[in-house]
């Protein structure tokens, strides 16, 4: 089954801490992995939801106990990674464009409508109830402020 909109779960860092112990093994060396989970849509993230995860396991014995220590050192390292909203910076972007696109067309349309040129069409529709009547006129002559279709 495929779905569109989900939550997933991205590793956002891995660490690998030398400073506290392992107790059961002695040793100094646990792989610190850091998740976030994440709203996507189609596969695309949107924004991060919820908190941090983390998974703290030693590399020698496989030992899980988590410190307190090593969640607050790790949670001020692994910075939430903007890919995370992709779909918003996306969706900013296409707007942004469009907005631009938008207000450049206005602003060629108006040039184009006071600065009539011989052999321009101008289109002029009329709605009514029964229907919209559309009338194409090309610039014939222009004689100072007059202009013959």
């Amino acid at each position: 089954m495929l779905y569109i909109f989900g939550k997933r779960v991205a590793r956002i860092g891995k660490f690998t801490d030398t400073e506290f112990i392992c107790y059961p093994c002695k040793a100094f060396e646990r792989e610190v992995s850091v998740y976030m989970p994440y709203f996507h849509l189609c596969f695309i993230p949107v924004f991060p939801i919820g908190k941090k995860q983390f998974e703290v396991r030693c590399k020698n014995c496989g030992d899980d106990t988590r410190s307190e220590n090593i969640l607050r050192k790790y949670q001020k390292r692994a910075k939430t990674p903007f890919y995370l909203f992709s779909a918003l910076i996306l969706a900013a972007g296409i707007g942004a464009s469009w907005m631009y696109w938008n207000s450049n067309n206005q602003k060629n349309r108006a040039e184009y409508v006071a600065n009539p040129k011989v052999g321009d069409v101008y289109t002029i529709t009329e709605s009514r109830n029964d229907g919209t009547t559309w009338y194409f006129l090309r610039v014939a002559e222009i004689k100072g402020d007059t202009v013959s279709a």
